[in-house]
C-alpha cells in the first residue's frame, strides 16, 4: 500500500532540484524519515510508523504537472494540494511533513521546495 506525503523546506538549502533531491534524501534512511515527530500532522501520526520504503516521486510521479516530483512551492500548489491538508478537507490527498517542523501556512509559496515522496505501506507480520 502506497502513501501520499508532500514535503517541505527551506528553498535557501538546495539552489537545484538535484540538490533538492540530495538534502531530502540525506533526511531519510532504511527505517523511514529521521526527522520523526518535527512537522507532523495527526495523518501523518499514524501511518508514519508503518512505513517501510520511501520514495521521491514513486507511484505519485508527475503529480505537480510536470517532469520533476521536485519544484519550488508556488501559490497555485499550494492552493491545489497543500491547502486541502491544512484545512483539514476530507478532499485532501496525502500528508504534510516539514524539515523545518512548520505548520502549513500559504506564506509557504515562493520559499520552500515542494518534494511528493511516496510513503510504501509495510503490512504486519
Amino acid at each position: 500500500m502506497h502513501c501520499l506525503f508532500f514535503v517541505t523546506f527551506d528553498k535557501n538549502k538546495a539552489k537545484t532540484s538535484e540538490e533538492a533531491r540530495k538534502y531530502v534524501l540525506r533526511h531519510i534512511d532504511d527505517e523511514g524519515v529521521s526527522i520523526e515527530g518535527r512537522g507532523f500532522n495527526s495523518q501523518s501520526d499514524q501511518f508514519w510508523s508503518v512505513i517501510d520504503r520511501i520514495y521521491i516521486g514513486g507511484r505519485w510521479g508527475g503529480l505537480l504537472g510536470c517532469e520533476e516530483d521536485i519544484v519550488i512551492l508556488t501559490r497555485g500548489l499550494y492552493r491545489r494540494w497543500l491547502e486541502p491538508i491544512e484545512l483539514g478537507l476530507h478532499s485532501a490527498r496525502g500528508a504534510h511533513v516539514s524539515l523545518e517542523g512548520e505548520n502549513l501556512c500559504v506564506y509557504m509559496a515562493n520559499q520552500k521546495w515542494l518534494v511528493v515522496v511516496d510513503g510504501h505501506l509495510a503490512y504486519p507480520e
